[in-house]
């Protein structure tokens, strides 16, 4: 039989026979990170708001975590840029605009703590 198992801050997939663990594997932390907003194309200097949030490994949300995030946004060869969030509640809002068009990868990560960090790909048109 096949499931999972959460010990600390990780959660690992195990088989098992007769009661007893076969088999175990890492899966995931318990904690990830998500962004979400609209994923379709934007336009040169037009706004998206985009949101960081906590949640499970099950992805339910994580109110009660607040540690900063650090965003990065990297576009082509271009410098990458940082950007600290403070989310409240378990979420952070930061709003995503661009000059260039292009395709721009945003990555968000926690301060201090095991998790799944959170990648999110935002295309720029003319």
């Amino acid at each position: 039989m096949e499931g999972f198992i959460q010990e600390a801050d990780i959660v690992y997939r195990v088989i098992r026979e007769d009661e007893k663990i076969q088999r175990k594997t890492f899966h995931c932390a318990v904690i990830s990170l998500r962004i979400a907003g609209e994923d379709s194309p934007l336009t040169v200097n037009t706004g998206r708001s985009l949101l960081v949030k906590y949640e499970d490994w099950q992805g339910k949300p994580l109110p009660n975590i607040n540690a900063s995030v650090t965003l990065t946004v990297a576009h082509g060869g271009d410098q990458t840029v940082t950007l600290p969030i403070t989310p409240v509640n378990g979420i952070g809002e930061f709003d995503f605009i661009s000059e260039k068009p292009g395709i721009y990868f945003i990555k968000a990560v926690a301060e201090g703590l095991a998790h799944n960090p959170a990648e999110f790909r935002v295309e720029v048109t003319e």
